[in-house]
C-alpha cells in the first residue's frame, strides 16, 4: 500500500474545508445583550424568552424564524423601538408571543417587498378605545387551492387627543364650580 501518511494530510484540509463550510452555512445572529438586533442571515430562534433592549431588523435578503418564541422589546421611550422586516427581508412566527417589557408601546413594521408569515401569534400591545386599526387587503395571486392576500395594518393613535379633551373637560367643569 502506498501514500500512506502523505494522503493523511489533504484529506485533514479536506475534512477541515467541509468543516468550516458547515459553520458557514448555519451562521446565525443571536439576540446581543443590548443593542438592536440586526439580522442579515438565516437566523432561527425556538421555544424560549428573548429580551431586546433596543430593535429587531430583519434586513434584506435576512430571514428571522421565530417558533414559539417570546419576543420581548424593552423601548427607551413610547414607541421608540420594535420590529421591522425590510425590502426583501422575511420573518416567519408560529406560536409565541410579541410585545413590550414596560408600558410603553412598540412598533411593527412591515416594509414594502417584505415577507411575513405567522401562525397563532400573540400580541401583547394595547389598543386603546378610540383607536383607530385598520387593515387593507389586495389579492396578490389566486391558485387553486390558495390565494396570497397582501394586508396592510394602519392604526392613528387618537387615544392621546382623547385624553387632552377629557382634560380640557374636567379643567373647564372644575373652573364653573
Amino acid at each position: 500500500m502506498g501514500g500512506g501518511p502523505h494522503l493523511l494530510l489533504p484529506i485533514c484540509a479536506v475534512l477541515l474545508a467541509l468543516m468550516a463550510l458547515a459553520i458557514v452555512a448555519s451562521a446565525q445572529t443571536n439576540p446581543p445583550a443590548s443593542g438592536d438586533w440586526i439580522i442579515n442571515d438565516d437566523t432561527t430562534i425556538t421555544n424560549r424568552a428573548v429580551l431586546v433592549r433596543g430593535s429587531v431588523n430583519v434586513n434584506g435578503g435576512g430571514r428571522l424564524t421565530l417558533d414559539n418564541v417570546a419576543l420581548t422589546i424593552q423601548p427607551t421611550y413610547d414607541g421608540s423601538n420594535g420590529l421591522t422586516v425590510n425590502s426583501n427581508g422575511r420573518l416567519t412566527m408560529s406560536g409565541g408571543s410579541y410585545g413590550s417589557a414596560n408600558a410603553m408601546r412598540v412598533k411593527f413594521t412591515v416594509n414594502t417587498g417584505a415577507t411575513v408569515a405567522m401562525e397563532k401569534v400573540v400580541f401583547h400591545e394595547p389598543v386603546y378605545v378610540g383607536d383607530l386599526v385598520s387593515f387593507y387587503g389586495e389579492l396578490v395571486r389566486l391558485g387553486r387551492t390558495s390565494i396570497t392576500v397582501r394586508v396592510n395594518p394602519g392604526r392613528r393613535f387618537i387615544q392621546a387627543r382623547k385624553n387632552r379633551q377629557a382634560k380640557q373637560q374636567a379643567g373647564q367643569q372644575a373652573g364653573a364650580e
